[in-house]
């Protein structure tokens, strides 16, 4: 019983020493894990002072990139700025340019406008029409050809008026302008194949009326050449008549009227330009060729005078000769009387007189001494 006692107590004092291991080893772990959690935390301040000094670094960094990030885009805005206000300044002045330009052709435009409308009031006039083919064709022989090879507004023998005249040997030839616009514009407007046909028709009888009234009024026999122009100032009208009206070419050849246009009126100048100046040039030579002949004529005589002249200078040789002999006499006989003493002077009564001057003997023995 004892031991069973003991025992107990053993077991007693075992549990008791291993309740106190057991609180003193959880004292130990409570403060174990307080001082890792201390630790813990204490590394977590160091981490997180690091961090922070980390991030502090990171900030100067980023900082200074700011700084030069800030500046690069200071001056980018900067150039960009002043590029796009180089820009800006460019295209407003193109624009303006461009206003300007537009200004003038709006301009121009209003100024064609206003000479249209006045254009279409002098064409509907028939006397503004026969003034508008006059300036038209007063312009181009104005171009082409000398004012002396043409006159405006010509009064013929028989009381009429010609719109021009071109001076030609063979006579004056005639011009007269014609603008037919009421017919022409009346065959343009035709909308069908009869009233196209009508006004065809009409355009026809004008043109044929207008070449008789010119081959009647302006070709003179005997004053004029025998043949005259009718102008047409208009290409349109012009191919119509060469190209659908055979009638009208026909009466033009019946007439001896030519039918011009702008183009072709420029062809027939230029030629009457070319003719004239071959005129000209025969009238020149023949004007030169009798100056040829009286400067021939001025030559022969000049030559009969320098052959006169010669003989004359031939005589006067000769005399200047006669006088050179009778010089050299002179002074040969001068000669003799310096060399001559007194004492050698012959008797006055003995002696005959001789001729001061040499004869002709003398001047014989000259001529064989010389």
């Amino acid at each position: 019983m004892e031991w069973l006692y003991a025992l107990i107590g053993l077991l007693g004092i075992g549990l008791g020493a291993a309740g106190g291991y057991w609180f003193t080893r959880k004292q130990n772990a409570a403060e174990v894990d307080s001082l890792n959690k201390q630790i813990i935390g204490r590394d977590e301040q160091i981490n997180l002072l690091k961090e922070q000094v980390e991030t502090s670094k990171q900030i100067s960094f980023l900082k200074e990139k700011v700084g030069d990030l800030g500046e690069n885009l200071t001056t980018g805005f900067q150039n960009q700025q002043q590029k796009i206000s180089e820009s800006i300044t460019k295209q407003a002045e193109a624009t303006s340019t461009r206003l300007t330009n537009l200004n003038q052709r709006l301009e121009t435009i209003n100024e064609l406008s206003g000479q249209t409308t006045r254009l279409e009031r002098l064409l509907s006039n028939s006397q503004s029409r026969g003034a508008f083919g006059e300036v038209q064709m007063e312009n181009l022989i104005k171009d082409i050809l000398p004012p002396k090879d043409y006159v405006f507004q010509e009064q013929l023998p028989n009381k009429k008026i010609a719109d021009c005249l071109l001076k030609l040997p063979q006579g004056p030839i005639a011009i007269d302008a014609k603008f037919p616009i009421t017919a022409w514009e009346a065959l343009n407007n035709a909308d069908s194949a009869e009233s196209r046909k009508a006004a065809t028709k009409q355009l026809q009888n004008v043109l044929i009326k207008n070449i008789g009234d010119i081959a009647d009024r302006y070709i003179i026999n005997g004053y004029t050449a025998d043949y005259a122009f009718m102008f047409v100032p208009s290409e349109a009208i012009f191919i119509e008549i060469q190209t659908n009206l055979k009638d009208v070419r026909r009466a033009s050849f019946e007439k001896r009227v030519g039918i011009v246009s702008p183009t072709t009126m420029m062809g027939t100048l230029l030629t009457v330009r070319a003719l004239l100046r071959d005129e000209r040039m025969r009238e020149a030579t023949q004007f030169l060729k009798q100056q040829i002949g009286l400067l021939l004529n001025d030559i022969d005589q000049l030559n009969n005078r320098v052959g006169k002249l010669d003989q004359h200078f031939s005589l006067a040789q000769k005399d200047v000769d006669e006088i050179g002999k009778s010089t050299r006499a002179i002074t040969r006989t001068g000669e003799k009387i310096e060399n001559i003493e007194t004492s050698q002077l012959p008797n006055p009564a003995s002696t005959s007189t001789t001729p001061l001057l040499p004869s002709q003997t003398d001047s014989a023995s000259e001529d064989e001494e010389t």
